[in-house]
């Protein structure tokens, strides 16, 4: 697995809080953030990076997080975030749902929404939270299904949250113990409950398709989001990683409603996009950033992120910078 630690106080003091903003801002969601500390900002923040999700630990000051619609705009692809085990409280905002969490409890929300969150200790000193982050994409339940669930008490004290924070737990307490090869199993065990957690949660009555179709369907996404670089992943290679055959992966995309060549494409447009406007590939040409992402054809690149934004890529990279 890889992982990463930044800490504000191996830096000057007037570039700590502009700095953290920055890195959030990157490893998370862009958001707008307020603080009353910024003066003197002292956080910290480990990431996790376990391909098919990422888990970040953040201790921070007291501060009020706000995702703006013109946010939205600007940043894919669409994430789920779930916010468990917070040092003091963490209230939250979203869909016209308002909640407080408190240690032991779990709370997801949806990039694709405006929230406003504010974050302190009980004894007003410091602050932080753990968040599991995902791409909604990866999760085997639709839309609207998701939009019910968010912003709800979940329990991190039975059942399959439970199972989910102790896991969690056990890999953060020492995660020396794991090789590197053990990131995308660990991400995978991971999705595997927290997709668990969130479908239990819906319990709507409504039928659901066959468990193992459901779950066949599920690695299927996991595997080509691990693979999207890959300039030969295509839909036999991921077939063949399963035991299937080309065409019963076909048909669980289609029973899903989706097309597997067009689940890939958006997928690789969605990192091609948020790349663009990263500054850690701000000195690589559009064409690079493409081809990282599976994308051989420059040309064909360029007509496909027209048509999924409106704009070309290099528009799209001038009109973040032109913003920020």
């Amino acid at each position: 697995m890889i992982e990463s630690v930044f800490r504000t106080d191996e830096l000057p003091a007037a570039d700590r809080y502009d700095s953290w903003v920055e890195m959030t801002a990157r490893s998370l969601l862009p958001t707008a953030i307020s603080c009353d500390h910024a003066d003197d900002f002292r956080a910290e923040t480990r990431v996790l990076d376990l391909h098919v999700l990422q888990v970040s630990v953040l201790k921070f000051p007291p501060m009020r997080s706000r995702r703006p619609q013109r946010l939205i705009r600007r940043a894919v692809p669409e994430a789920c975030q779930l916010a468990l085990n917070p040092c003091g409280y963490m209230g939250i905002s979203q869909l016209d749902r308002d909640m407080i969490l408190h240690r032991g409890g779990l709370v997801a929300f949806d990039s694709s929404h405006t929230f406003d969150s504010h974050m302190a200790a009980d004894d007003g000193t410091a602050a932080g939270v753990t968040v599991l982050q995902v791409p909604r994409t990866l999760l085997p339940l639709a839309a609207n299904d998701l939009r019910e669930i968010m912003v709800r008490p979940l329990s991190g004290r039975t059942g399959v949250g439970m199972l989910l924070t102790q896991t969690l737990g056990r890999v953060l307490a020492d995660t020396s113990q794991f090789r590197s090869a053990d990131g995308p199993r660990l991400g995978a065990v991971l999705l595997e409950l927290l997709s668990a957690l969130l479908a239990n949660e819906l319990n709507d009555g409504r039928p659901a398709g066959p468990a193992h179709q459901l779950t066949l369907l599920h690695q299927a996404k996991a595997f080509i989001h691990q693979h999207l670089g890959d300039a030969d992943l295509s839909p036999s290679m991921t077939a063949a990683a399963h035991h299937i055959s080309t065409r019963h992966l076909h048909r669980l995309f289609n029973d899903a409603g989706l097309t597997i060549a067009g689940w890939i494409r958006r997928r690789r447009l969605e990192q091609c996009h948020r790349d663009l406007v990263d500054p850690l590939w701000r000195t690589c040409s559009v064409h690079v950033i493409a081809a990282r992402w599976g994308f051989s054809n420059p040309a064909h690149f360029s007509r496909a992120f027209r048509a999924a934004y409106g704009m070309s890529p290099s528009e799209h990279r001038h009109d973040f910078q032109r913003f920020r």
